[in-house]
């Protein structure tokens, strides 16, 4: 395919975003933190790289994968620590599995698939 993964580790804010992602292919953001899914997201969206948001429910018990044009930053963090929740680890498990699978997609022939896991459903769609 003629893509690399290159892996930094470099605390990314918004003054420095559009700097470390300005060659990327694609961007994932599996960041636990608005500041930081803000920033990328913006980032990505000036410099017209897509955008894959991955993340758990608050509660644990449901993960995701949503292009920028479907994904919306909450404005309130959680009561509830996700990652205390007993099954929270196969649940990582399968978002990365359906993130890895939508990558490579999008990476093979452009088309954006989201995806939505709970522990009682797998739901994929093709995004516009």
């Amino acid at each position: 395919m003629g893509n690399r993964l290159d892996a930094r580790h470099t605390e990314l804010h918004a003054s420095n975003a559009q700097q470390l992602l300005q060659e990327s292919a694609v961007v994932v953001d599996a960041f636990d933190n608005r500041e930081a899914r803000e920033a990328i997201g913006q980032a990505a969206m000036a410099l017209h790289i897509r955008c894959l948001h991955i993340a758990l429910g608050g509660r644990g018990d449901y993960g995701c994968g949503l292009w920028d044009q479907d994904y919306i930053t909450e404005g309130r963090t959680p009561a509830y620590d996700g990652c205390n929740y007993p099954l929270t680890r196969p649940l990582v498990l399968l978002v990365v599995a359906a993130a890895a699978e939508v990558i490579h997609t999008y990476l093979t022939d452009r088309t954006c698939h989201g995806f939505e896991v709970t522990l009682r459903d797998l739901h994929l769609w093709k995004s516009t």
